[in-house]
């Protein structure tokens, strides 16, 4: 695929090619304002972990599904809280959120919003975190683990 370099750093994707980002499932994006699909994505795999950063250039919604074997752990480093939500909870820069493979996961993302999350094997993710409790490491919140001291927004799909 060719992509075009804007001056932000954004490259122009076909929406076919940037809803491929997650790689374990199927993502489908609409996009929401005129602005062309824009998007500057990094990604690599480490260790059966794909770690990935990426920042969309145009106001999105879409809806991916987990497979039932994988969860998605991510830092929401820059978003537009009056445009992105994820199940209707609003999300803002700062939070880290959960997505556990439990039904449709359905968001909105405002222009320029920026991410990095990490797809791991979900039973790697609960031997870990079961590890951890047992160290007395890491605290409860709604059933999930709190990963930092940043808000954390456990988001449970449909």
């Amino acid at each position: 695929m060719d992509a075009v370099v804007g001056g932000n750093g954004l490259r122009s994707f076909d929406l076919a090619s940037l809803s491929g980002t997650l790689r374990v499932c199927h993502v489908e994006l609409v996009l929401l304002d005129d602005q062309p699909p824009t998007a500057s994505i990094t990604s690599f795999v480490h260790d059966q972990a794909l770690l990935c950063t990426f920042e969309i250039g145009a106001r999105t919604r879409g809806r991916f599904m987990l497979p039932l074997d994988w969860c998605l752990l991510g830092c929401l480093q820059a978003v537009d809280p009056e445009a992105s939500w994820c199940h209707g909870v609003p999300l803002a820069s700062g939070n880290i959120v959960s997505v556990m493979p439990e039904g449709v996961t359905e968001f909105a993302l405002g222009a320029g919003s920026r991410m990095t999350f990490v797809l791991v094997p979900l039973k790697r993710f609960q031997e870990r975190a079961a590890a951890q409790r047992l160290g007395g490491l890491l605290e409860e919140a709604a059933g999930v683990p709190v990963l930092s001291n940043r808000p954390h927004v456990p988001l449970q799909a449909y």
